[in-house]
């Protein structure tokens, strides 16, 4: 379903080199931060993830709230941040084990705000 649709916008749009990301985790994780804040601000938080090891959803699931606020405090309103951040890690590690595999199934949906 995920990629029928992504195909379809893909053949109508091309690649719109929207997103600077290395991984689909740091997409997910980067749609969260950059909401009500700009995305220098956004970059920032990434870096601190990434230079941590830290820029994937299960170690996000698996990391203390406390801390990712510690990381992602660049990106401005870290307290709800910090919560959607493991809300979605959560549905999709719960549900999927990755987001690789939740692309190739029907995907659940879950209210994470």
């Amino acid at each position: 379903m995920f990629n029928e649709l992504y195909r379809i916008l893909y053949d109508h749009y091309g690649d719109l080199k929207w997103w600077p990301s290395s991984s689909d985790d740091e997409t997910v994780i980067g749609c969260i931060l950059t909401q009500n804040t700009s995305w220098k601000n956004v970059e920032k938080s990434i870096i601190n993830l990434k230079n941590n090891g830290l820029l994937n959803l299960n170690a996000i699931k698996n990391m203390d709230a406390e801390i990712l606020k510690k990381y992602i405090m660049p990106s401005g309103f870290y307290n709800q941040k910090a919560v959607y951040l493991k809300n979605i890690a959560d549905a999709v590690i719960d549900s999927y084990g990755t987001l690789d595999n939740m692309k190739n199934r029907d995907i659940k949906i879950y209210q994470i705000f």
